[in-house]
Parts: C-alpha cells; structure tokens; sequence
C-alpha cells in the first residue's frame, strides 16, 4: 500500500489564517507497510509537522494508524491517533516506534522473539520491514545480528495473538521436559557441526529439547525472547524435575502516558457537530491541517479568531509548546450549541 499524493499547499502563517486551504502534514515518502489497531504499547510518543520541524503533540489514543515508509534507513514514521472523536497525524520519530511479531520470526538462528518483544524497525521495503532485535542480558551474540524481512502481516502494534513460536506451541506441558543449568559460560551453536554464534553466561536455566552425541539442544525461554541452541552436553547440570513452569514471566505488557489536560482560562461554550470538522494546528506561527474531527463529537471553543474557531483539546490530548487547535469557521457554522 503507498500513501496518497500530497495535496497541493498554500503556505499560511500567523497573518494569513483565513485563507480558506491549509497545507496539510504529509509522510515523508510513500507507505511500505500501513499498521492499525488499538495499541498495547505508548506509541503517541511527541508529533511533529514536519519530519524536523517542532513537536506539536502528545496525545492518549484508543486507535493508532502507521504508515511506515519505504527506505534502506528510515527516520520516522507517520502516525494518524485517535481518541475521544479526534484524530491528529503527524511524523513520529522511529526510535519511538517499536512492533510485535505475530508469526515465528529468528534472528541469527537462535534468537527467536515471543508476542511480547518490542522490535525496532530499521527499514522497509514495499510489503516488508526490516526488523531488529535486542538478546537478552545473559546472551552475548559473536557478531552484531543483522536486520530480518519480515512481512506487513506479521508484525501488529496491537495485542498478538499468543503463541506465535511453533516449536513451543508444541511442547504442550513443560513438565515432560528435562530442567538444568548452565555449569559455566557455554558456546551456542545452531548446530553442533557449525561455529558458535552467541555465548549464553551460567546458572542460566533451560529446557532440554534433545541429544546428540555430546552435545545438547536447549532452549531458555523467556517473556520477551526465547534461545534456542546446541550446548556441549557436559556443561548441562540436570536438576530434579518438578510441576509445570510455563514461561517465565516479569513486568507489565504496556502502559499510556497520562498527560495533564492543558490548563485554559477562556473556556467557552460547547457545541456538537454532525459532519467531519478539519483540525487546523497552529504550530509556531505555522497553521497547518493537522486531522480531522469526527462527527457526534462535543466540542468545547474558546472564541473565534481570524476564519478559526478555537478549541479546548479533550483531555488525551496534550499540546505542546503553545500550539492552538481549531476548525474553519465556515464548517463550524452548522455545529449546534449545547
């Protein structure tokens, strides 16, 4: 899917707000992939209008739409939120903006991400991400691990639907598997015929999968990456087995920012509005047609100035650096007072 042709902008500052058009945020290049769901992670994170230009908002949403762009190297990420009737877009800075594997996906042979894990996404080709992940603590990787494809449908931003590694959807009751640990800090092989590919430090607890030889197929599971691999047999300490385990499981799956309602004086009247509003941000000067405010939703103004009627954000929204949130006043002729 790409993104739609920018429309054509007219430039509007301070002194020109009546102008009946207002350029509207655009993405920085057309989608490889397009993500929307309601979120599990704080991926409001602060937009900007422009990929540079001065952050505008900040905002807690029920539903998220991404569209992210195609490139080798990727800088950001353009976000519509929505929340409360409105809906703001702006570009979202990458480092901001992780996803969740929906499918079995491997990262250097042996590292393999649950439901949970918050993966950076590097690039995109068109239908494809290119993802990056983080080993766990206790595992040192022999060389840095490299981007993986991964295609559109298997990443959400959403709740995943667990479990997404086959292997241990397969393993059943985790009682039927051998328990040990690591005696010292081992070499991690995908295979005992090849060179190692990670080391993974001792006392570290695993699940044996099976044996070959002398050597021992284990895998470490974890809430956010399981680790699979060969380990020499010898370096295996087998403990006492006991009930059913399941994964080992810390921390919370997400968590929203709660912003502070931005705090207004000239509070007016309210008003309800049956048709789709534009939302024009007032951004340093700059007003720009930042969303859309949908219809059925009450809107409470703060006075009405240069073709602009003003509005107090509802409380998800938070703006920043002095912004101001308006509609034209010719659409909002037909709203009705409250």
């Amino acid at each position: 899917m790409t993104a739609s042709a920018p429309t054509p902008s007219v430039a509007n500052k301070d002194a020109n707000l009546v102008l009946p058009e207002f350029e509207q945020t655009q993405p920085s290049a057309a989608a490889a992939c397009v993500l929307e769901a309601r979120p599990i992670d704080d991926v409001s994170g602060v937009l900007r209008l422009h990929q540079s230009g001065a952050a505008f908002v900040q905002m807690d949403v029920s539903e998220v739409r991404v569209e992210v762009p195609i490139g080798e190297t990727i800088a950001d990420v353009f976000v519509e939120l929505i929340g409360l009737g409105w809906h703001i877009k702006g570009h979202l800075d990458i480092s901001a903006f992780s996803v969740h594997p929906t499918s079995t996906l491997s990262f250097g042979g042996f590292l393999r991400p649950t439901q949970f894990a918050k993966l950076r996404v590097a690039g995109a080709r068109p239908g494809q991400l290119l993802l990056t992940a983080n080993p766990p603590s206790f595992v040192t990787p022999v060389a840095a691990l490299s981007p993986e494809p991964c295609a559109c449908e298997d990443v959400t931003i959403g709740m995943p639907p667990p479990p997404m590694d086959d292997e241990v959807a397969q393993t059943g009751n985790w009682s039927r598997f051998k328990r040990g640990t690591l005696a010292k800090r081992v070499a991690l092989r995908i295979d005992p015929s090849t060179e190692p590919v990670a080391w993974v430090n001792a006392t570290e607890e695993v699940q044996v999968l099976e044996q070959r030889g002398d050597y021992t197929r284990v895998i470490s599971t974890q809430y956010v990456t399981n680790v699979y691999g060969w380990v020499p047999t010898r370096d295996v300490h087998m403990l006492r087995p006991h009930g059913s385990e399941g994964y080992k499981e810390s921390g919370i799956v997400g968590t929203f920012s709660q912003p502070q309602p931005i705090e207004n004086p000239n509070r007016g009247g309210l008003a309800l509005c049956q048709t789709e509003l534009s939302l024009i941000g007032l951004v340093n000067g700059e007003a720009m047609r930042v969303g859309t405010i949908e219809p059925a939703t009450v809107l409470e103004t703060t006075g009405r100035d240069r073709g602009l009627v003003w509005l107090v954000p509802p409380k998800s929204v938070k703006a920043l650096n002095g912004v101001k949130f308006g509609v034209p006043e010719a659409q909002f002729a037909k709203c009705a007072p409250q």
